[in-house]
């Protein structure tokens, strides 16, 4: 009963994070609003990739992830949907190499998730909203699992994906990390509760 209580608590909990997540950015899922800059040289006059509403003023570092992350992200998996496994971008300058590229990412399963199927510039929006659920939602089960309330947990949660860090730097490629840090903790909790095969795994 008492983990029936636990995974109904862990679903409300992430329905609570999706909801704000959606009532906070809901701009940028109806597409009056994205995280690309209008970086110059870049982007036409009237934004990125045609894009003529308003830009989130959030972004720092944005030519790093437009010039690097984006197009190589883009590059890799309109490729890959044509059956070719490019491990090279002939592109950028006299050419990058993809595979051996931190800032690509191309290999991070959540990547795999949204950009297999849609590999197009708007899925990066939804990339980026995709990490701050994770990363909440990982903080809630970590401040669960230390004991901590419900309602601490969900505010711990909450603190964490809307901090200072992760808005300012919210198209930033180390975030990629960052989400996965309170799975990391959870993680080395399990295992001193439980040194098992799945703990250790986990």
């Amino acid at each position: 009963m008492s983990n029936f209580i636990k995974k109904s608590d862990n679903l409300t909990a992430l329905v609570f994070f999706v909801f704000l997540i959606a009532a906070v950015f809901l701009p940028v899922i109806i597409n009056k609003q994205t995280f690309f800059s209008a970086v110059p040289g870049l982007a036409l006059e009237s934004g990125p990739y045609g894009f003529s509403g308003l830009k989130t003023p959030w972004t720092l570092d944005a030519g790093a992830y437009m010039w690097t992350e984006v197009s190589q992200t883009v590059f890799w998996y309109k490729e890959l949907q044509k059956g070719i496994f490019a491990f090279w971008n002939p592109y950028q300058a006299a050419g990058q190499p993809l595979s051996a590229s931190i800032l690509s990412g191309i290999y991070n399963p959540f990547k795999l998730l949204l950009f297999g199927p849609f590999p197009y510039l708007k899925t990066f929006d939804f990339y980026i909203l995709l990490r701050l659920l994770i990363a909440g939602f990982g903080a809630y089960l970590f401040l669960r699992k230390i004991k901590l309330s419900s309602q601490s947990a969900l505010l711990g949660g909450v603190a964490y994906m809307f901090s200072g860090y992760f808005m300012n730097w919210i198209t930033h490629w180390s975030l990629n990390a960052d989400m996965m840090t309170p799975y990391i903790l959870l993680a080395i909790e399990k295992f001193f509760e439980s040194p098992r095969l799945r703990n250790i795994l986990l």
